[in-house]
């Protein structure tokens, strides 16, 4: 995992830590004062007489809105159920306060008591009697809510709303239940993989708008247990950070500077969220009065991600194309402009709806590029595996070759002849072969690259061995430029080998094998040059030989290096071996 990475998962974390301490504070000093409530079965409405607005010092507002209830068709005792939104409540019933509904008088952080459900005992003989409600709301634009007045049983209320907002509530768990799976399958794959961790900012997502939209709804209140200033500080505060998982989510679809932006502009949310958040705690300004700025931040994300989008379209940088995107930001859009319209959040479906399609298709698509990954993986494994099979193999047969029977039977038959007329040429080739021998056993059992020194030694010793059969035939020259540089083990003896078989020992008068060595800014090269008979392109005698093949295999996979041969009829051979000099200095 790049360091980066890591940073970026850990500053994540550190905020939301911070973020829920902020909400669990809020949520514990921000109580309400009420009446206790007795749970009643069956319902049914209660006809408002008179709705009017009154003067009221106390108010918040300066006014009030007083409903005056109908309670004639009452005949047992029962409970009086509403909901109101950002407002304090009062119910009279004959000008006696019998309910109130408003913040504590403990240390507050705000001035709202968010979304309510308010339940009032009423009992047989109040059906004589006036019944007023009056409202006081904390902002302007809730003094035109409508509330709907039911006597009766809290269940039945709380099961008709669950009945009316299920489809809304199925949308929005279905997406907290992917955003949930996501979230843990992306940290579960960062930890053991170190891959897959697109899929946090995606789960991330998922959840906060769940989360916003769950605790949004109104039979959330009903059944919270007096926790709705909680509720809505929690609402509030998954609305204004909802935006820097979806950029976090897309900014890989985009070019790296369009991606800086979306760096940007998450950053500029995350820091007005915590503004905001420390406002309210400090009963400066409620979350509610800067929920036009939370607006801001989302339009601004939404207004990014489409010139992102149109950029990309128009010139094509080689990145995924995100055109599922439009589904969220219409849908964010359309709720948005509802929301403004009719002044409520009641029913905004197009956000979820949208969201949900946009996470199910990127998170598919993560998975199936996830999958693809690991079986080209796979894949790479199993050709690594066979290509590291195959260079075993090809080292053994080079090996082989070298010590085949024949090849050591003569040379112990002249070392044999040499004890009795030339001891001392004997006892030098005793040495040669010996080591020769023994470079070749050690080749076996080491798989490493060789320096070419060593390399050089062990191509010396076989010409000697060489030159003992055929005597002055094979003269060997060497010109070496550079010799501080590793190479595959037995990549030019073998080509020496082709040179002598095919191209000197066919010569009456024999010739000479020059090696060179000589670089270059970017290659080391090493040229083996004879003066032989060479052979014509209908022939390849070199080009078909399995030791040729051998070499080019392990040049090719063990040091990305290539092998040249040209060749001319009376003129003789000169092969190329070709080795990048970064790969030659990695072990030098």
């Amino acid at each position: 995992m790049k360091k980066i990475t890591k940073i970026r998962i850990i500053t994540y974390i550190v905020l939301g830590v911070f973020i829920a301490a902020l909400l669990i504070g809020l949520g514990i000093k921000s109580n309400l004062s009420t009446n206790e409530a007795r749970y009643w079965k069956g319902t049914q409405s209660v006809v408002c007489a008179n709705v009017s607005r009154i003067e009221r010092e106390d108010a918040p507002l300066g006014v009030a809105v007083k409903y005056d209830l109908d309670l004639h068709s009452m005949n047992t005792d029962t409970k009086l159920i509403f909901n109101s939104s950002h407002s304090f409540v009062e119910v009279y019933v004959e000008d006696e306060l019998v309910y109130s509904l408003k913040n504590s008088d403990e240390i507050k952080t705000v001035e709202t008591p968010g979304g309510n459900w308010n339940i009032v005992p009423l009992y047989r003989e109040d059906s004589q009697k006036n019944c007023t409600v009056v409202l006081m709301p904390v902002y302007e634009s809730f003094l035109e809510q409508t509330l709907d007045f039911k006597t009766g049983s809290v269940h039945a209320v709380f099961v008709s709303l669950l009945m009316e907002n299920l489809p809304e509530i199925f949308v929005t768990a279905l997406v907290m239940f992917i955003g949930l799976a996501f979230l843990c399958f992306g940290l579960y794959f960062a930890i053991k993989t170190k891959k897959m961790i697109k899929l946090l900012p995606l789960g991330a997502f998922a959840i906060s708008v769940s989360l916003w939209r769950f605790c949004d709804f109104t039979f959330t209140t009903l059944i919270s247990g007096g926790k709705s200033i909680f509720i809505y500080y929690v609402s509030l505060t998954m609305l204004m950070i909802t935006m820097i998982p979806l950029l976090e989510t897309v900014k890989h679809s985009f070019s790296k500077k369009i991606a800086k932006a979306f760096d940007a502009l998450a950053l500029i949310i995350g820091v007005t969220g915590i503004a905001q958040l420390i406002l309210q705690v400090f009963n400066v300004l409620d979350l509610r009065q800067m929920l036009n700025l939370t607006h801001l931040t989302i339009i601004a994300s939404l207004v990014l991600i489409f010139v992102a989008l149109v950029i990309q379209l128009i010139r094509p940088d080689g990145k995924r194309t995100l055109n599922h995107i439009f589904i969220v930001i219409l849908g964010i859009g359309t709720d948005l402009l509802l929301f403004y319209l009719r002044s409520s959040s009641a029913g905004l479906v197009f956000t979820l709806l949208s969201i949900l399609i946009f996470v199910l298709i990127e998170g598919t698509q993560f998975i199936k590029k996830y999958i693809e990954q690991q079986n080209r993986l796979v894949e790479s494994e199993i050709k690594i595996a066979y290509n590291e099979a195959k260079l075993t193999e090809s080292k053994f047969t080079m090996m082989m070759s070298q010590i085949r029977s024949h090849f050591v039977f003569n040379i112990l038959n002249a070392i044999s002849g040499m004890c009795k007329y030339d001891p001392e040429k004997a006892d030098k080739t005793i040495v040669h072969f010996a080591r020769f021998l023994r470079s070749n056993i050690d080749i076996m059992q080491n798989e490493d690259l060789v320096h070419f020194h060593n390399a050089l030694r062990h191509l010396e010793d076989y010409v000697a061995l060489e030159q003992v059969r055929y005597g002055d035939k094979i003269r060997f020259e060497t010109d070496i430029e550079e010799d501080d540089f590793v190479l595959p083990p037995l990549v030019m003896q073998p080509v020496v080998e082709n040179s002598i078989k095919h191209g000197l020992v066919g010569k009456p008068t024999g010739g000479t094998i020059t090696l060179r060595t000589r670089k270059d800014a970017d290659n080391i090269y090493i040229i083996i040059e004879d003066d032989g008979i060479g052979y014509d392109d209908s022939r390849e005698i070199s080009e078909k030989s399995i030791g040729i093949q051998n070499i080019r295999f392990r040049l090719r996979h063990m040091i990305n290096g290539e092998l040249k041969i040209e060749s001319i009829v009376n003129i003789g051979t000169k092969t190329t071996i070709t080795i990048p000099r970064k790969e030659a200095d990695r072990c030098g």
